[in-house]
């Protein structure tokens, strides 16, 4: 698919009918589209993913963040030291604790994935190019 069409495929995946958005929404008010029964958002960023992103690398601050009842989390609680490369890293998320929390009810915020998260960044991308404006994705995880 060429760059363009790509880019404006992202866009209805998000907003719905293209033209509409431009002409109706953008810059002037909100907009909730829902997708019943079309094409979820699975493929840029699942569960498995997060379970990925927590478990099996080593995520570190600030890329992710923890929130329980509209307050941040100390770090302490969720981090730990690792070696990277001979060097002592210590904001490393430690996945037990992070699961720990969200099972108690914390947020799980995912901060900037387009900079980390391939499938985000690719989607963000096109994003960029139709709306000729920088954009962010962040996950919220929320029990």
């Amino acid at each position: 698919m060429p760059p363009e069409e790509q880019a404006r495929s992202a866009l209805a995946r998000c907003v719905g009918d293209v033209e509409r958005f431009r002409d109706e929404t953008w810059t002037a008010s909100p907009l909730l589209h829902r997708n019943p029964g079309e094409q979820s958002f699975e493929d840029l960023l699942s569960l498995a993913a997060i379970d990925e992103l927590v478990s099996g690398t080593a995520l570190r601050l600030p890329a992710f963040r923890l929130v329980q009842d509209g307050k941040p989390l100390d770090v302490r609680s969720f981090t730990r030291r690792m070696r990277i490369g001979g060097k002592l890293v210590e904001d490393v998320a430690d996945p037990a604790r992070v699961h720990a929390l969200v099972g108690s009810g914390a947020t799980l915020v995912l901060q900037a994935l387009q900079r980390y998260w391939p499938p985000l960044t690719a989607f963000c991308r096109a994003l960029e190019r139709v709306l000729g404006h920088a954009v962010q994705a962040n996950a919220y995880l929320t029990p």
